[in-house]
């Protein structure tokens, strides 16, 4: 688990620390994260908390910008109180932000690979370091795009599922509902792998239902 930590923290971290001067450079490397860091930016300008105020926010990311408007939101008040404008820190705040949620999402699926697999923990940490270190190659975890949270909502969902399916206590079901719900306001994309296993859920808690009341 530690290992899994500390070979994220080498790999991605330095990355919050660069690019924050220039919005424009930053999004002139990688439009999406550049149109995303505006749409963040901008749900802080009158009507506050507002989807509409830009393009990307009006198609997908809900859940991650929401996230990171509740988190960014004493900072902004801390600031706006004592008339400060530090943009470079608000940039760095959401993309440090934005690397908790993907740290978040690595610990997750470690848990739930030690809930379904049968392999020891070291070859489960080598495993998802490796499959994290391929995502590099997609820019997964370094540019500010909403797929992570998805995923970490996913996996959530389903550590809720297998948690269900084996204590039989309602709690676990509408937790992984919640958690399939906010990675499909993620981005559309999460609908598709969340129609199966909506569908597999729903079972789950007839199948319980039915084998409670015999």
């Amino acid at each position: 688990k530690i290992l899994i930590f500390v070979v994220f923290f080498i790999i991605f971290f330095p990355h919050t620390l660069i690019l924050n001067e220039d919005l424009n450079l930053f999004s002139s490397l990688e439009v999406d994260p550049g149109s995303n860091l505006s749409s963040i930016k901008n749900l802080f300008n009158h009507p506050y908390y507002n989807m509409n105020n830009s393009f990307t926010s009006k198609q997908y990311g809900w859940s991650w910008m929401s996230i990171t408007f509740i988190l960014l939101l004493p900072i902004k008040l801390f600031f706006y109180l004592f008339n400060i404008d530090n943009q470079i820190f608000i940039n760095f705040s959401v993309k440090f932000i934005f690397y908790i949620i993907n740290l978040f999402s690595v610990y997750i699926l470690f848990r739930l690979s030690l809930k379904i697999l049968k392999f020891d923990k070291i070859f489960i940490c080598l495993l998802i370091t490796f499959l994290y270190i391929l995502s590099i190659l997609e820019g997964l975890f370094y540019w500010l795009k909403p797929e992570t949270t998805g995923i970490l909502f996913f996996f959530l969902s389903v550590i809720f599922l297998i948690d269900y399916y084996r204590k039989s206590k309602i709690k676990f079901f509408y937790l992984s509902f919640s958690c399939l719900f906010i990675s499909i306001l993620s981005k559309q994309l999460f609908l598709f792998n969340s129609i199966f296993f909506s569908l597999l859920l729903f079972y789950l808690f007839i199948f319980k239902k039915n084998l409670n009341s015999i």
